[in-house]
C-alpha cells in the first residue's frame, strides 16, 4: 500500500516539475530573461547565492527522485548561468545526485528503484549489466549518450559489484561532456525556435 503511494505521488511530482519547467523555460524566452543580457543580469543580482543552491538542489531531486526531466534542468543551467558556469552548475549538481542515487541503491537495493521507476522500464533494462563482462565500457557509453534512462542505469550499475571509485571516476569523465553538449543543443534548438515565432 506505501508503494503504491509513494508511486503515485512520484508520478504526480513529475508531471508538476515538467509543467513547472516547461512553464519557467517559455516565460524566461517570452520575457527574455534568457536571450537579454541585462534582463538576466539584474535576475542573478536579484537571486544572488541563492538562486545557484536552488538550481543545485533542482538538480540533485532530478536525479534522485526524476521529479523534472535532466534535459530541462541543463537547459536553465547553461541559459540562466551562460555556457561556461551553466555547465560546472549541471556537472556538480547531477554529479551529487549520482553519488546519493549510488548510496540509496547500496543500502536500498530494488525497493528505493520500484519507488522513483515504473516497473515495466525497470524490467526492460535489469539486466542490462547482467550477461556483460564489459561492465565499466558499457556504462561509460550510456552516459555518454545524450538519449536512454541515464539516471536508471547509475541506479541499475549500483545493484552490481562496481566499486564506488571506478562508479565515481566513469561519471567524472563523461558526465562533463555529455551534460554540456545536449545542453547547449538543446538551447540552441530553444532559442531558433523562439526566433522563429
Amino acid at each position: 500500500m506505501k508503494e503504491k503511494f509513494y508511486k503515485y505521488f512520484y508520478s504526480g511530482a513529475t508531471i508538476l516539475g515538467i509543467i513547472l519547467v516547461v512553464l519557467m523555460t517559455y516565460y524566461g524566452f517570452k520575457l527574455k530573461i534568457f536571450t537579454d543580457e541585462d534582463k538576466l543580469n539584474a535576475l542573478l543580482l536579484r537571486t544572488g547565492n541563492w538562486g545557484i543552491v536552488i538550481f543545485l538542489l533542482m538538480q540533485i531531486l532530478q536525479t534522485v527522485i526524476a521529479i523534472i526531466p535532466g534535459a530541462f534542468t541543463c537547459i536553465v543551467g547553461v541559459a540562466v548561468y551562460g555556457y561556461f558556469w551553466g555547465s560546472i552548475l549541471n556537472f556538480i549538481g547531477v554529479m551529487m545526485g549520482c553519488i546519493i542515487v549510488f548510496y540509496l541503491v547500496r543500502k536500498f537495493g530494488k525497493k528505493y528503484i520500484n519507488m522513483v521507476v515504473k516497473e515495466e522500464e525497470f524490467n526492460k533494462y535489469k539486466d542490462f549489466f547482467k550477461k556483460n563482462n564489459r561492465r565499466e565500457k558499457l556504462f561509460a557509453l550510456s552516459q555518454l549518450s545524450p538519449v536512454g534512462p541515464a539516471d536508471l542505469i547509475c541506479m541499475l550499475v549500483a545493484l552490481t559489484d562496481m566499486t564506488f571509485e571506478n562508479y565515481l571516476l566513469i561519471l567524472s569523465l563523461t558526465k562533463p561532456i555529455s551534460l554540456t553538449v545536449y545542453s547547449i543543443a538543446y538551447l540552441k534548438l530553444i532559442e531558433a525556435g523562439f526566433s522563429l515565432i
